[in-house]
């Protein structure tokens, strides 16, 4: 709080508070006019303690239940939050509005200083209580009043006045806060009111485009209401503007143009996302890589993708898998040695890799090599057909080279 200026505005509704009051029926004595006239030029002075001191004794001159004694205790709160002694300027200032005995404009300041006070310090409900007689008498409203009455019924979880108030300020200010779109959002989340949650962070958007953490909202908000073309859209806005480089926030993106039948739009954003070290690449983000690189038939990308997941795989499992790529594109010798190395660094299950090295093998007509490949793929049941049939077909091949090569 900044005591100098917030003194400076205090000391001058006081002091106008007196001019008006002097002389009139409900009046205050000549005697405590002057006192605190000369009180006042230690507040200015930010003498606050002194001020404090000359109050006090002050107070025990004045009569009570008296205008004077309203006043005295209206300065006297304003000198102990000059010392910074909140609870103490809270109980002066209530006495001083409970006494009734200020004019309206005086009496509805200090009201408003009292629920602010209040507020401060966590007393939201006494501070409505407050704040309500003020706003109830205010002769214009501004928006900024609403704001202040929609964060105390947010602290006391009555979204409904919250987001009431917060959305007539928003509409009447030409430039609303960003604080105000926060507590409008905040409290149309805590309603349940999903639809417009997301329509306020659209909003929020169109005069904050560069703040990443609404992008973020909106798309878990479309998340929540199960609209994912509608999150992924959001997502890759954010993505394009350079706005989304938390690693739970690409992983989802990735995740839902995979979903959405585009990966290679999801590959390319990972891609990307590993190579600036916005994600790391271990065995879990480069399998996805991966996945997505073959879904989107970008087979060399693929396999380069798999060569460094199988640099930092515990197994042999992405050279399987690589050995498939090479497989279909005829590159015999790169599958067989890949699947050997997948074999030598050790498989859960090994069934694949041998029928798979054997149909290298016979394909790259490596026929004797391909025959031991199959009978140790054979040896496992739930392949032993498959193996059966290649096998069978390697004989075939067999006994046609060699015929070609008598009848040569």
């Amino acid at each position: 709080m900044n005591i100098r200026k917030l003194l400076l505005l205090l000391l001058l509704i006081s002091s106008v508070s007196v001019n008006v009051c002097y002389g009139k029926g409900k009046s205050m004595s000549r005697s405590t006019y002057s006192s605190l006239q000369d009180i006042q030029k230690l507040l200015t002075d930010e003498k606050f303690a002194n001020a404090v001191t000359e109050l006090n004794k002050l107070y025990g001159e004045i009569d009570k239940d008296t205008m004077d004694e309203a006043v005295v205790l209206q300065t006297l709160g304003y000198a102990e939050m000059g010392l910074s002694q909140y609870p103490k300027a809270i109980t002066h200032l209530k006495k001083s509005v409970d006494l009734a005995m200020l004019p309206e404009s005086a009496e509805l300041n200090t009201r408003y200083l009292v629920a602010q006070l209040l507020a401060s310090h966590g007393k939201y409900r006494e501070a409505l209580d407050y704040a309500s007689i003020w706003y109830s008498k205010l002769k214009k409203v501004k928006p900024t009043h609403r704001i202040f009455m929609a964060n105390l019924y947010a602290q006391l979880k009555q979204f409904k006045y919250a987001i009431e108030l917060a959305r007539k300020a928003i509409d009447e200010s030409d430039k609303p806060r960003e604080s105000w779109f926060q507590l409008l959002v905040a409290s149309y989340f805590e309603t349940r009111q999903y639809d417009k949650t997301a329509g306020a962070l659209k909003e929020v958007l169109a005069l904050w485009p560069d703040k990443k953490a609404y992008w973020e909202q909106l798309a878990s908000i479309n998340m929540m209401m199960d609209r994912d073309s509608e999150t992924l859209a959001v997502l890759q806005l954010a993505w394009m503007q350079g706005l989304l480089d938390k690693e739970a926030s690409i992983k989802t993106l990735v995740q839902f143009a995979i979903s959405q039948g585009i990966p290679e739009r999801a590959a390319r954003i990972l891609d990307s996302a590993i190579r600036d070290k916005k994600i790391e690449a271990n065995e879990k983000n480069l399998e996805v890589l991966s996945t997505a690189w073959s879904a989107s038939r970008e087979t060399d990308k693929a396999i380069n993708s798999l060569l460094e997941l199988a640099k930092v795989s515990s197994d042999g499992k992405p050279l399987v898998k690589l050995a498939r790529l090479y497989l279909d594109k005829e590159q015999w010798g790169k599958a067989q040695d890949v699947l050997q190395q997948a074999i030598d660094k050790g498989l859960k299950d090994e069934s694949q890799a041998w029928l798979l090295l054997g149909i290298a093998y016979v394909q790259g007509d490596k026929f004797d090599q391909a025959k031991k490949a199959l009978k140790r793929a054979r040896a496992f049941t739930k392949i032993e057909k498959q193996a059966s049939a290649w096998l069978k077909y390697t004989d075939q091949k067999l006994q046609n080279r060699n015929w070609l090569t008598r009848s040569s």
